[in-house]
């Protein structure tokens, strides 16, 4: 594997271009996102379904009977967040030992088994067992796709291209959500609520019959000792007319390589599973880098966001809303989150991403005061005025969570990982979402039917609490490119962009066929 030269041309022309083909790649693999929102998404519509619960002969609201219709709908989501916990640390084997293409395979067969056999089930055992296998899937899609954007993406278009992986997971959210409106209608009773089910498989079906033709990520490859496919996928990735000796390529893959190099002679030998997490766990500035992507992950989703999206078809009966305008009210705001989640995409790379939590943490803290204080008075009078509200402000946190902290997030903890450990790193962190979500997806069925309202208390404090974390503690790494995250950390850059950009001005022709290493910042 060799540091390739950088031809002679003028380096003040070359600039950090994304082409089509990258953008491309990047809508492609951003599949495995609506694969997440959708399959994530159709549980809260099928629990809007009377005739699922007519078919599982589960008691409704009010009904004797109902405390174990609480805990089905709980197991329904738990198993499928249990199954994406150990979906995470699955991944975070095969992404470095197969690659990141294989993961993206293995991953949908699980959602294509696991959709297919939820849709037959005619027991709920049958249905709650493949929820898990399901979720294994998912949760596996929720690492690499996110990791897979990041190592394709230029530095200052990063936020936007990995911006996608939120856009198109709120995409698999409405279409979730319109097929469940939409199946409400249905004569068949069974098919209003297998329909949604069986569609699970589609887009996996898509995915891995595409995923034979996605490019090898260059930083794995490099990792592979595999250099000379690594530069042909990032100077394929970044062609463009103005740079024809992929000077910019070059430069990023002298980068990428000297880096990996650098890591690989500091730990002395290859990184393997066992080894990668115990080097993530005792390195301090990997353990620091592991506690802030773990904890934005796992913090976010202790604002309340997933407890809302999944249980406000069960949630708008109780503010007086009736089941078919309840489904249409879900599709509303899952629009709503689908124009924040692509707006992130167009604004982190200007705005920052400790910018974006801020805002965001800050408005979403608002909107759920404001919904604390509705529901509290809605559980005591049938005003509408009041029950009105209570909806309201159900919709004022959606625009700021998804706008500023949903989509910021997964590009956060998916850019602060060095390439050694960045499978194990992201892994963790999403690991932290699933564990998050099992907590309160598990208690929340039981938490609104006892304690109503002061459930969201919970979530007032969480966020706030959140906030002060982000302020005080997150590094900001806007336009930095993945090997330069490390100064932010305290750890060493073996040489920056600009400086293999600046070597394009120099005479490359009698450069040794190796890299310095020594050469920190």
């Amino acid at each position: 594997m060799l540091h390739h030269a950088v031809s002679q041309t003028n380096a003040a022309k070359i600039s950090r271009k994304t082409s089509v083909y990258n953008y491309a790649i990047v809508a492609f693999a951003a599949i495995g996102s609506i694969i997440y929102g959708y399959d994530s998404s159709v549980i809260a519509t099928t629990l809007g379904q009377p005739t699922f619960f007519t078919y599982f002969n589960l008691a409704t609201a009010g009904e004797p009977g109902y405390e174990y219709t609480t805990q089905i709908t709980g197991a329904c989501n738990g198993l499928a967040q249990a199954g994406g916990f150990f979906g995470c640390i699955i991944n975070s084997w095969t992404a470095d030992r197969f690659g990141r293409i294989p993961s993206f395979q293995i991953a949908s067969a699980f959602c294509i088994i696991g959709g297919a056999i939820q849709a037959a089930a005619v027991n709920v055992p049958m249905l709650l067992v493949f929820r898990f296998v399901n979720g294994l899937g998912v949760g596996m899609l929720l690492v690499v796709t996110p990791m897979y954007l990041s190592e394709l993406s230029p530095p200052q278009t990063r936020g936007f291209l990995v911006g996608q992986h939120g856009a198109f997971l709120a995409i698999g959210y409405n279409i979730a959500a319109w097929t469940g409106f939409g199946c409400y209608f249905a004569k068949n009773g069974s098919l209003a609520w297998r329909l949604p089910l069986a569609m699970q498989v589609i887009f996996p079906l898509i995915l891995l019959a595409g995923s034979f033709w996605m490019p090898r990520s260059p930083r794995w490859l490099i990792t592979q000792d595999r250099g000379d496919e690594a530069l042909a996928v990032i100077s394929r990735l970044h062609q463009s007319p103005s740079d024809p000796d992929n000077v910019f390529a070059t430069a990023e893959y002298n980068q990428m390589f000297a880096q990996i190099e650098f890591e690989k002679i500091q730990r002395n030998g290859r990184m393997g599973f066992v080894s990668g997490w115990k080097l993530l766990m005792t390195k301090p500035s990997y353990r620091r880098r592991a506690a802030l992507g773990f904890g934005i992950m796992f913090g976010a989703q202790c604002t309340g966001v997933l407890v809302i999206n999944n249980y406000q078809v069960t949630l708008f009966p109780g503010l007086g809303v009736g089941p078919a305008l309840s489904l249409a009210l879900y599709c509303v705001y899952l629009f709503v989150a689908l124009i924040g989640n692509t707006t992130c995409g167009w604004i982190v790379d200007r705005l920052g991403r400790r910018k974006m939590f801020l805002i965001g943490l800050v408005g979403s803290a608002c909107a759920l005061v404001g919904e604390t204080i509705f529901a509290a008075l809605s559980e005591k009078t049938t005003n509408r005025v009041i029950l009105g509200f209570a909806v309201f402000f159900i919709f004022t946190y959606i625009p700021f969570f998804s706008t500023f902290v949903d989509t910021t997030m997964y590009i956060y903890m998916s850019e602060i990982f060095p390439s050694e450990v960045r499978s194990h790193g992201v892994a963790l962190s999403v690991a932290g979402q699933w564990l998050a979500t099992i907590c309160f997806l598990q208690s929340a069925p039981t938490a609104f039917a006892n304690i109503g309202y002061k459930f969201y208390l919970v979530f007032i404090i969480c966020t706030i609490a959140l906030w002060f974390a982000v302020y005080f503690f997150f590094p900001e790494t806007q336009n930095l490119s993945l090997e330069e995250m490390a100064k932010m950390f305290g750890d060493d850059v073996a040489v920056t962009f600009e400086k293999e950009i600046e070597a394009a001005e120099l005479d490359e022709k009698n450069r040794p066929a190796h890299v310095e290493v020594a050469d920190k910042v």
